[in-house]
């Protein structure tokens, strides 16, 4: 019985550590901590927010919903090679918008341009001390791609409730001049979005988590290395060996 038991406990650690890629995960688990600054009735970036035990900063795109401090969501992440996953410009969804001082409107662009904005927007509040002003006046630059003059609310409440951003005209002001910043310039440098991660909710829509901007990809469990796949091998043909031996003697 025990010498079955030797086999039975190395085959179950092949089959527990798996080959090459079993363990990767489809999606993470996020934990919303906080924000420490805030422009007009919102705070801004950086948020803090925990994955598998570790705090990372990043930024939102997203004014339509909300997160609270000790929410627990689920999120896939992207990269700026691959939008396909993201939650803006997808399945006929809200696409991104320009703004024109010149005429005062809003534009719909094309997804790969609405977060090649997005990116320039957040590579700059990355770069920015922490709390600055003009890290402020980007996140709610970012907010207006996707959610056209949203820093240009007050008095009230949006329609799903939340308060206006009630930013004074100055800070309007420089709103708009960070985004039309990141029209002009969000194709050069883009060498510099190949770090920049996007954790997208699952499931999206209406009411649920915001999406996230951050610089690291956290890493999932590491995948049973060729070596380790030999040495467990190696362990189950001496433990059927021994057995045998041991079968062999009795």
């Amino acid at each position: 019985m025990k010498n079955k038991f030797l086999i039975a406990c190395a085959a179950s650690a092949v089959l527990v550590m798996g080959t090459g890629g079993s363990l990767q995960a489809d999606s993470l688990q996020l934990t919303f901590d906080g924000a420490t600054y805030s422009l007009g009735s919102y705070y801004v970036a950086p948020y803090q927010i925990t994955i598998g035990g570790i705090q990372y900063s990043m930024i939102c795109d997203d004014a339509n919903d909300n997160v609270t401090p000790g929410e627990q969501w689920n999120a896939t992440t992207e990269t700026m090679s691959n939008l396909t996953g993201v939650l803006y410009g997808n399945l006929g969804g809200q696409q991104g918008y320009s703004y024109s001082s010149n005429t005062q409107t809003w534009t719909v662009i094309s997804q790969s341009q609405a977060y090649g904005e997005a990116a320039w927007l957040v590579n700059q509040i990355f770069s920015s001390s922490s709390g600055s002003t003009q890290a402020a006046y980007d996140q709610y630059a970012l907010w207006d791609i996707f959610d056209p003059g949203f820093s240009n609310t007050s008095g009230g409440n949006l329609p799903n409730g939340e308060p206006d951003a009630d930013l004074n005209s100055s800070q309007q002001s420089a709103v708009l001049t960070a985004l039309e910043q990141a029209q002009t310039n969000w194709n050069v440098g883009s060498n510099n979005n190949s770090s920049l991660v996007i954790y997208t909710p699952t499931p999206q829509g209406q009411g649920e988590a915001q999406e996230f901007w951050g610089q690291y990809t956290p890493q999932a469990p590491e995948p049973m290395a060729l070596w380790s796949l030999v040495l467990s091998l190696a362990a189950i043909a001496v433990a059927a060996g021994y057995a045998r031996r041991a079968a062999a003697s009795a």
